[in-house]
């Protein structure tokens, strides 16, 4: 039968206003639960029992903060810290109490997964594996040994202090397994009705998130993803146009968005093989149809079904393409001299994880919401210029710094925005 963990008030509030991350909720009986909200691809690598691990932070690093580890890609783990998770302890001043509580034996957590839609899509009780008479011994140094209680730094662009050493932080395993054949909980919410992305659940009434996990349907997840993100900061119908077709029915690309006579058309690509054939075949489909719209759009050839649409792509003299990738796929130096041998650099579209583009949209309506997506074009040009000028082979985007912001502080500042009570300014 499929597990749910209903999670607190506060720490549910807490999942709802992060961008992509994780967050510790202690039950009344003790008990705690990592709940954990992360792009489909990353949720399904999890599911598959992908290791993790869970860093607390030495203070002299990061206060009252730590790091989670998905161990999706050998030597390059995903990372999300998390910072100030409920209540500072008492005693063990710069540290939280609940992830203290996590290394003071615990044998096992629940963990619980999210999607976009900040649903449970499901739950499972794991083991851990640490050494709480180890961790008390790093305690005392982090309070007494000068190595430890010396201010360290750490690449604040990405809020990564990768590779971790036991000066920067205590390690402790949890203990995933494979849970693809267990069964999951079937979702009946208003928020998935009419979704194009997901047909399928007029049919059975609800959404399964192990129906979409197959070959075919797996991309259905990450274009919800993308989705449900660009409708935050977008309008539907007017600057984004999810899906557009043409006259005869042919889908155009993913997603369009449109700000004065400039369009971005994005292709979203959520690769599951290793197999080196298959990413490339699936890169290849998404520039060539990418480059197609915008063959069509230049030579007014464009007719759409949407009439809005099509009329406003014939003020379009400006087009910059995307493809969003699933963050377990790497596009490496090999793999990026191949793709450039075979397209020329203006065909070539920028090249962006599903977290990093989330990232990049938050970031830029923080800096200045009024001008968000000016901001979002304008910059997303510049980039395209300077990768114009530049030596590099493809255009990709592994790093998205805002002001100098790093991860863990955008998700902090999108949570206080959303507490103050501040939405997205949707423009037309």
């Amino acid at each position: 039968m499929a597990q749910l963990y209903y999670a607190s008030e506060e720490s549910y509030k807490y999942i709802q206003q992060l961008n992509y991350g994780f967050y510790l909720d202690q039950a009344e009986d003790g008990n705690i639960a990592i709940m954990v909200k992360l792009e489909p691809g990353l949720l399904d690598s999890i599911i598959s029992g992908c290791p993790m691990r869970l860093v607390i932070r030495n203070p002299n690093f990061l206060l009252r903060s730590c790091t989670l580890y998905v161990d999706d890609i050998h030597g390059d783990p995903f990372h999300a810290t998390a910072i100030e998770i409920g209540q500072e302890d008492r005693l063990l001043k710069g540290f939280d109490e609940r992830v203290l509580h996590l290394f003071s034996g615990v044998k096992q957590v629940v963990l619980s997964l999210y999607n976009e839609l900040n649903t449970p899509i499901f739950s499972a009780d794991i083991g851990i594996e640490t050494d709480p008479v180890a961790f008390q011994q790093w305690l005392f140094k982090v309070y007494n040994d000068p190595e430890y209680r010396k201010a360290g730094s750490y690449d604040k662009r990405t809020g990564s202090f990768y590779p971790e050493s036991q000066v920067k932080g205590f390690e402790l395993r949890l203990l995933n397994k494979d849970h693809s054949k267990t069964e999951k909980m079937t979702i009946y919410s208003p928020d998935y009705d009419g979704l194009e992305t997901l047909p399928d659940i007029e049919k059975s009434g609800g959404f399964r998130h192990s129906d979409y996990s197959g070959d075919g349907k797996h991309g259905r997840l990450q274009e919800l993803a993308i989705g449900t993100k660009l409708s935050n900061f977008f309008v539907e119908g007017s600057s984004l146009f999810s899906s557009p077709r043409y006259a005869d029915g042919l889908e155009m690309t993913d997603f369009l968005l449109l700000d004065k006579n400039a369009a971005i058309l994005i292709e979203s690509k959520y690769i599951i093989s290793e197999k080196s054939t298959k990413r490339n075949d699936n890169i290849v489909k998404a520039t060539q149809q990418l480059n197609r719209a915008e063959q069509r759009i230049f030579e007014g050839t464009a007719e759409m079904e949407n009439p809005t649409l099509d009329q406003y792509l014939k003020d379009i003299d400006i087009v910059l393409k995307l493809c969003i990738i699933n963050d377990r796929i790497h596009l490496d130096e090999k793999y990026a001299k191949q793709l450039a041998s075979r397209f020329s650099k203006p065909e070539l579209p920028t090249f962006i994880s599903v977290t990093v583009f989330c990232d990049l949209l938050v970031g830029f309506y923080l800096k200045n919401p009024p001008v968000f997506a000016s901001n979002v074009f304008s910059n997303l040009l510049r980039i395209q210029d300077e990768f114009m000028e530049s030596q590099k082979h493809i255009n990709y985007l592994q790093v998205v710094s805002i002001e100098g912001l790093s991860a863990p502080e955008l998700n902090a500042l999108w949570k206080n925005r959303q507490e103050s009570g501040a939405k997205p300014q949707k423009k037309n």
